[in-house]
């Protein structure tokens, strides 16, 4: 539950291409996340959307100050989307453990600049070094607090499969197209439990 969760920073501005357009994604520093582990949770996923599993899931008791509630996409039937709110809570509150650190408990607090960022060009850069966005690789889940790229997230996947498939040899079966099922306005908000890990 929640272990090798892949950090990174959503575009700013946003590109709505494929994933590693769209997310500057974190070199994490462990075997793990190397050697396929992003392909193939993209092609589980695609197994997930071929199947119409892949939904959104508003998570309503975590929200940053600003009012924004973190948002995850993916098939939640294996974990249990209330099992991955309690498992999230927990790396907020220190009392869950992944791989490598989150910084979920950071993007949870206002942003304070620090006193050398002074310019807009500095506070453009500090935001854009700030993570936004975090991927289970084993589990094949997506989250964000951003409710617009959350809503771009599946045509981004997309094309994301579409070029790995174009990528892929010719003796690979393509993969079907997808169609997205679900929208963010019909997410399943799911209450974090009170109590902790």
């Amino acid at each position: 539950m929640l272990y090798l969760i892949q950090r990174g920073s959503i575009q700013n501005p946003p590109v709505y291409k494929h994933l590693s357009a769209a997310v500057d994604l974190d070199t994490m520093g462990r075997a793990e996340f190397e050697y396929g582990a992003q392909p193939r949770s993209l092609r589980a996923m695609h197994a997930a959307a071929v199947r119409r599993k892949l939904r959104f899931v508003r998570f309503l008791n975590i929200a940053r100050a600003d009012g924004s509630h973190l948002l995850g996409y993916g098939d939640f039937d294996k974990p249990g989307a209330p099992q991955c709110a309690a498992a999230l809570q927990g790396i907020i509150d220190g009392n869950w453990h992944t791989l490598e650190g989150t910084n979920l408990p950071e993007a949870m607090r206002p942003v304070k600049f620090p006193h050398y960022v002074k310019t807009d060009a500095d506070r453009a850069w500090y935001l854009a070094s700030r993570t936004t966005f975090w991927w289970d690789l084993e589990l094949n889940l997506m989250f964000s607090f951003d409710p617009k790229f959350m809503e771009r997230l599946p045509s981004v996947l997309c094309q994301s499969w579409t070029l790995m498939n174009e990528r892929a040899d010719q003796d690979h079966p393509a993969m079907e197209p997808v169609i997205q099922t679900a929208s963010l306005a019909t997410a399943r908000k799911v209450l974090t439990p009170v109590a902790t890990l």
